[in-house]
């Protein structure tokens, strides 16, 4: 009985169930109705953003209790996931990789030319524990911690990969 109290208290919602009634866009904040449920003036954020960035949690921001959560944001109905996704953009900064145009090595130091879906640049990493491969996701942390990603390897060109 543990176990299933457990369960509920964790509040995991089935993702279709989900709907914005509105969204206040300079703060961030949502109101959302799940079932006959109102959850009001809630932050989303995603407790794994590496291993598991579509797990979200959706807090309240009144008294930071999470009111509930989904397993995976890809299922949500197309109209709430865009503004998910519109929220955690802001959030998350993760550029992800679409082309590796050179890899150099300069000291202990990799130096990456890439196209990400932000436009072109250049990032450093240090040995190989910057680069992290999630099955066919790779995970890159620059000098400065910030994380790239390649959400799916074989979808780059020959060269790239």
């Amino acid at each position: 009985m543990l176990l299933n109290k457990f369960l509920r208290e964790l509040n995991i919602v089935n993702e279709e169930d989900v709907m914005v009634v509105s969204y206040d866009e300079e703060r961030g904040l949502l109101t959302c109705k799940v079932g006959s449920t109102i959850h009001k003036d809630l932050v989303i954020r995603r407790p794994f953003p590496i291993t598991n960035p579509n797990f979200l949690l959706f807090i309240n921001r009144s008294d930071n209790r999470i009111a509930f959560m989904v397993r995976d944001m890809r299922m949500l109905r197309s109209d709430v996931r865009a503004i998910v996704e519109k929220i955690l953009n802001r959030l998350y900064f993760m550029p992800m990789i679409t082309k590796i145009y050179s890899l150099e090595t300069s000291g202990d130091e990799f130096v990456w030319d890439v196209e990400t879906d932000r436009g072109r640049t250049e990032i450093r990493t240090r040995g190989r524990s910057s680069i992290v491969s999630l099955g066919g996701r790779i995970v890159i942390i620059d000098v400065n911690d910030i994380i790239y990603q390649i959400p799916d390897i074989n979808r780059l060109d020959k060269h790239s990969r």
